[in-house]
């Protein structure tokens, strides 16, 4: 029933007030509280005004309006009755409402740069991490110079919406990888968190693992703080917005039948405690099984206490093989691929002859 008394409209406006203190969000159920109006008459708005409804433990309220029009006895139980009936249907009202279901949260991240000459700027470029919500656009990670890149993307918090893992670094060997999660918590609100690693290429990834995901940082290879470059793999959950770690573990090294290791190295430093350049250790195998020695042999990285150029010359060959990577320990293995023995450089990673490429890698 239409009615243009004021009192309509300040019912209509109740009804939506009564959703939003309900925490509603399916609009779609929720605007219909006009439809509540129909159970009272504006005669009967007008004895029970509009204005003495509230709210009070789910029920709704409601007293006399004593300045509104007088009525007759039979009149005031038929307003008591349709009042009845009003505040029964704002009350189911609510009740649906507040159950409903909050309609799904879409965050969705990219990546965006900025050159800085083009903003004459002293920083080459700009990376920017931006987040849009439903449409918003969120401004969550910007830094200079450091190239920002989305490595995965899934609830990683499991609270319904999506989260990003990222990763930055130079490019180069001058600074280590690093690498964040960002979490969305609610209205329009991120939360960064650094996570931990000990090298300079660290991985990182994340796997699920009865149901949930699991954050995983594999650091190996150019630690300074290792001698063989032994590798460390953290695993880490997401828990009330803050990072967890489950376990921190030392890989095995895979045994080998001879090794380089980076500490062979400490024999010829100088008395400043340096290397000279060009300096290599090496060890004489048949690497080929063709009845004659060959030789691997390694130069040291002094910035970051590992072993570089390693290459191995092969007796029947007229130029030397390289050996790509960079390994506080290499070693030799028993078994063979391709004609050549495989190597194991650090604990576990497995260095095989490429054809295609005439080295190991």
């Amino acid at each position: 029933m239409l009615m243009s008394d004021w009192r309509f409209a300040a019912a209509a406006i109740f009804a939506v007030s009564l959703v939003a203190m309900s925490n509603v969000l399916a609009q779609e159920t929720c605007d219909a509280g006009e439809a509540c109006t129909a159970e009272i008459s504006s005669e009967c708005l007008t004895r029970y005004g509009a204005g003495t409804l509230s709210l009070d433990e789910d029920l709704i309220q409601a007293t006399p309006n004593t300045s509104g029009v007088g009525a007759s006895s039979q009149a005031s139980e038929d307003c008591e009755m349709q009042l009845l009936a009003y505040r029964s249907c704002l009350a189911d009202l609510a009740a649906r409402c507040a159950s409903a279901e909050a309609p799904p949260i879409e965050v969705n991240y990219h990546v965006e740069r900025i050159e800085g000459q083009a903003v004459g700027a002293d920083y080459s470029f700009r990376d920017f991490l931006w987040a849009t919500v439903n449409g918003l656009r969120y401004e969550v990670v910007a830094r200079s110079d450091f190239a920002i890149s989305l490595l995965d993307l899934r609830d990683l918090d499991l609270n319904g919406t999506s989260d990003a893992l990222i990763a930055y670094g130079c490019g180069g060997t001058g600074c280590p990888d690093e690498a964040a999660v960002v979490l969305y918590l609610d209205g329009g609100h991120f939360k960064v968190i650094d996570l931990p690693q000990e090298d300079l290429k660290p991985i990182f990834e994340v796997v699920e693992e009865d149901g949930r995901p699991v954050i995983v940082v594999t650091s190996d290879t150019l630690s300074m703080s290792m001698d063989h470059g032994n590798q460390s793999i953290g695993r880490y959950v997401i828990e009330n917005a803050t990072l967890k770690t489950l376990q921190v573990s030392q890989s095995r090294p895979i045994q080998a039948e001879r090794e380089l290791v980076v500490s062979q190295f400490d024999a010829h430093k100088d008395a400043t405690g340096f290397v000279s350049y060009g300096t290599r250790i090496s060890l004489e195998m048949d690497f080929n099984e063709d009845g004659d020695a060959d030789t691997l042999s390694c130069e040291y990285w002094e910035r970051w206490r590992t072993m570089s150029g390693c290459r191995i010359d092969i007796a029947s060959l007229p130029k030397p093989i390289e050996v790509r990577g960079a390994c506080k320990r290499l070693g030799v293995l028993a078994r063979r691929k391709n004609g050549y023995r495989e190597f194991v450089c650090n604990d576990n990673q497995i260095i095989s002859y490429d054809p295609n490429q005439q080295s190991f890698e």
